[in-house]
């Protein structure tokens, strides 16, 4: 019985010595594991952490490979990671092609408008060829109102001469005025360079007036008793407004396969065309 005691004894001791440092490799072996930061997916097969670059940004996130969503900012001027397209001084070009596929994608447009009543004048238009293009401005609601104006004299101390003048205009000239029209339009940026923009800006796939006229005619006479009233009409160019003879730069997003491309268009807008310097677009 003693020596069945002091085997059983013996065989516990043994047991400890093997037990306790196999279940402090195993301790010591989850701490290990618990650390690790663990395999980084999709790099080949190798569990290193990798350095990854965000498109369209140079910024390099250290083991992480996640594509995180960053803004889209683009800088008037900037040419870094664009297509970069510059044109001849003096030039009237029209059709614009801005991603070099072959195809238009604007159109500045000038014409010669008006009559020899009225007079002539140019009028220069920046058109979209299509639906992809959308220019860089504010959706605005375009009121037109119309200014009564008038004069009076007498002639002879016995008739009396009133003019009456109506004017058409997009600026409110008194209280009185009355709205005509109203009309969603966009109202298109000139910008500056160094100036920035992304895709969370407003913009219009539209055409839009850069250059318009201004004109005035008779619009009849009415006689009465001892007084003669003779009318006019004025249409003013206070509409649409891009400043003439600058260094101005129009935005652009542009859509393709799912996908936006930013851009800009740099341009000078003369009194019968515009010149276009240079266009850039996001590869």
């Amino acid at each position: 019985m003693i020596y069945l005691c002091g085997a059983f004894s013996k065989t516990i001791m043994t047991m400890k010595r093997i037990v306790i440092p196999f279940v402090m490799a195993v301790i010591l072996t989850g701490i290990i594991v618990s650390c690790h930061k663990g395999p980084v997916p999709n790099n080949g097969g190798n569990d290193q952490p990798t350095d990854s670059i965000l498109p369209g940004n140079d910024s390099i996130i250290p083991g992480n490979d996640t594509i995180i969503p960053v803004s889209n900012l683009v800088t008037f001027g900037d040419t870094i990671g664009m297509l970069v397209k510059t044109y001849p001084e003096n030039n009237h070009i029209e059709d614009v092609d801005l991603n070099d596929d072959g195809q238009p994608d604007v159109q500045f447009y000038s014409e010669l408008v008006g009559s020899a009543g009225l007079g002539h004048d140019i009028v220069t238009t920046l058109k979209c060829k299509n639906k992809r293009i959308e220019l860089l401005g504010d959706i605005i609601q375009q009121k037109k109102y119309l200014h009564i104006d008038s004069t009076f004299h007498s002639e002879d101390s016995i008739w009396w001469v009133i003019g009456v003048y109506h004017i058409y205009t997009c600026v409110q000239m008194a209280e009185t005025d009355s709205v005509v029209s109203v009309t969603e339009k966009l109202a298109l940026f000139a910008n500056d360079a160094n100036e920035s923009f992304d895709e969370t800006n407003t913009f219009m796939s539209t055409n839009v007036i850069l250059k318009n006229w201004s004109y005035s005619f008779p619009g009849g006479t009415e006689g009465g008793d001892h007084c003669i009233i003779h009318h006019e009409y004025s249409y003013h160019d206070d509409c649409n407004y891009f400043p003439k003879e600058e260094e101005k730069y129009i935005g652009f997003k542009y859509k393709e396969n799912q996908r936006t491309h930013l851009g800009w268009m740099k341009i000078i807008l003369h009194y019968d065309h515009v010149e276009l310097l240079e266009t850039a677009i996001q590869r």
